[in-house]
């Protein structure tokens, strides 16, 4: 549909935009590019351009365009697209494990989007690595609040959960990801732990092949 709509906007700045997003979806990441590019010519402003070409800059590891191209978001689009850019500096401070820099990013996420549910996970994702269980259920919570339908942050709290020894809640978590992914490894790896712990060794195996 969007490149109907190309044949008729070929200079709209929102559609380029789009169709550079859905191509980067597609690994169609030289095409992607070039039509990013040309949407940024178009509108110099847009934050949602940018944000793709960070993604692309981040598959190719290339950290230091990609961190410019999130500050530049931040800039040019604070209000609609700053908090997809804050979570994603959030994520790359917390992968190199710099937790203190990777919460103000959050929170600024949250100072914009109160209702952001990837910052809420962001956050989460912190207080699990400094082993604070207690504060991270309540951001995996919180973020299910705003986004029920997310099938890893189901998982993620059920992680939680089964390391508390709440293996029934767990297991409902578990079966509600995999309604909505029936092919989240992540869950069924879950479910093979809970089951293992229960002294079912039967069902633990079938979870994991499943996992495979």
């Amino acid at each position: 549909m969007i490149q109907s709509v190309l044949e008729w906007q070929p200079d709209d700045a929102g559609t380029l935009s789009s169709l550079g997003s859905v191509l980067l979806m597609l690994n169609r990441v030289k095409e992607a590019e070039e039509t990013l590019q040309r949407a940024l010519e178009l509108e110099p402003r847009s934050g949602h351009a940018r944000l793709a070409l960070a993604r692309i800059a981040g598959r190719r590891r290339d950290e230091q365009k990609q961190l410019a191209l999130l500050h530049e978001v931040i800039e040019v689009d604070p209000g609609t697209s700053g908090p997809a850019a804050y979570n994603a500096i959030g994520r790359l401070l917390l992968k190199k494990r710099e937790l203190e820099p990777a919460i103000e990013a959050f929170q600024a996420a949250l100072a914009i989007d109160h209702m952001n549910a990837g910052a809420y996970d962001g956050l989460a994702s912190v207080y699990l690595e400094e082993g604070r269980l207690d504060e991270a259920t309540a951001y995996l919570v919180t973020s299910l609040r705003f986004r029920p339908a997310q099938p890893q942050t189901l998982t993620t709290l059920a992680q939680v959960l089964r390391d508390q020894g709440e293996l029934g809640p767990a297991t409902e978590l578990c079966e509600r990801a995999l309604a909505m992914s029936p092919k989240l490894a992540t869950a069924y790896n879950t479910l093979g732990r809970i089951y293992r712990k229960q002294g079912d060794g039967e069902r633990a195996r079938a979870m994991y092949q499943k996992a495979m």
